[in-house]
């Protein structure tokens, strides 16, 4: 192909067209951690359990008298989702802010453990922003560093939240499962659970979670593709209907030493949640085995992460990316044995293959990147003269 500078021209002023739809807003343009999520966390308040009831539980908030709530409804814009009936009691809130949300499990001292989600409120979820088809061809081709100089004529420094708005996302699946298992779960990019992938399709379809809303559109497209807790194995999906552009989520994850067993929640957009077993299909309306296992998969990995050296950064960003990356090849290994990855490529003949071995690598890599970074601008305000 040959390079014009007219051709570089009608793609710079392309680019400056989509940054009105294209390019995400700085400081509040990172969808995955917005800006207003520090301010919110800080605000938010948290009750004791006094007693679980028939159908509810009976809370205290600092200062105020004991509340009752049953479950499905909220207090201070929290939900109380399910109780859990064991020795140790506990009531599960979910607090959904516009760009994320959280779960927290509540016991008679407080909260025993808070899980951050991607998702938040649905209505608040966003189709993918459009890029022409050949765009990355186009910027590729352009042999010209086009995407820094969108940035630079703004007259900002470069930030994650200018940049990621100016490259499409990856698209791609990712897969459900343990350290020890051979079997692991296919997640499709539109939601879908399965086995196997065939020339870039999934062989065998466990659960459509568009079907189960009845989604007029006949399928879901990707809103948000997240973890929660922000590396947990467990995917936190908000997809979109096409046609309706209703919202729902999608939180999944799987259990079991050897043959697995996978749990679903999927919430419509009218606030209502159903909960799957899976192989099997077996639906129910009670979600407190799926809120149970949940926690004993943060309580696993937690302590599986904090058993050794801690390392910690300011920017969660990259704290949750080392994490998962460490999560990820760990969830690709059946017991001691390493694998490349999963459906194809987790045949024999890939064994060898070293990103799985670099991409843990990079995980520590980065983290102690960003605490170089951040000791040198700490030492650097600690001799700037003051005025």
């Amino acid at each position: 192909m040959i390079i014009t500078r007219a051709s570089v021209m009608a793609l710079f002023l392309s680019l400056a067209a989509m940054g009105q739809t294209c390019l995400l807003a700085s400081p509040q343009g990172d969808e995955y951690y917005p800006a207003e999520e520090a301010t919110e966390r800080k605000a938010l308040i948290w009750p004791r359990l006094v007693e679980l009831n028939a159908d509810g539980a009976t809370l205290k908030w600092p200062g105020e008298p004991s509340r009752e709530l049953r479950v499905g409804e909220r207090y201070r814009e929290c939900e109380l989702v399910v109780v859990i009936a064991q020795a140790s009691p506990l009531a599960v809130l979910e607090r959904d802010f516009a760009r994320w949300g959280v779960l927290a499990y509540i016991g008679t001292k407080g909260p025993v453990a808070t899980l951050r989600k991607s998702v938040g409120r649905l209505d608040s979820l966003q189709p993918e922003k459009p890029f022409p088809a050949d765009y990355s061809d186009r910027i590729l081709d352009a042999q010209e560093d086009m995407l820094g100089r969108q940035v630079t004529t703004q007259g900002e420094e470069p930030s994650y939240e200018s940049l990621a708005g100016l490259l499409p996302p990856l698209v791609a699946y990712t897969f459900l499962g343990t350290a020890t298992s051979h079997q692991k779960v296919i997640v499709w990019p539109d939601g879908r659970l399965g086995f196997g992938v065939h020339n870039r399709q999934l062989d065998e379809v466990l659960f459509d979670s568009a079907q189960v809303v009845r989604a007029p559109g006949g399928g879901g497209r990707a809103s948000k593709q997240g973890l929660i807790g922000g590396y947990l194995p467990v995917i936190d999906y908000g997809l979109i209907d096409a046609a309706t552009r209703a919202g729902w989520e999608e939180i999944a994850f799987a259990v079991g030493a050897e043959d697995l067993e996978t749990y679903v929640c999927l919430r419509s957009n009218q606030g209502k949640r159903t909960f799957w077993r899976l192989p099997g299909k077996q639906r129910s309306d009670n979600g407190s085995d799926f809120y149970r296992a949940l926690l004993t998969v943060q309580h696993d990995w937690a302590r599986l992460l904090t058993s050794g050296l801690r390392l910690e950064v300011p920017e969660p960003r990259v704290s949750d990316s080392a994490k998962a990356a460490i999560v990820r090849a760990l969830i690709s290994e059946v017991g001691l044995h390493r694998k490349y990855g999963t459906g194809a490529y987790a045949a024999d003949q890939h064994d060898t293959f070293p990103p799985a071995t670099i991409l843990l690598r990079a995980a520590f890599e980065s983290t102690l990147t960003s605490m170089r970074c951040t000791a040198g601008i700490e030492a650097a305000d600690r001799t700037r003269p003051t005025s």
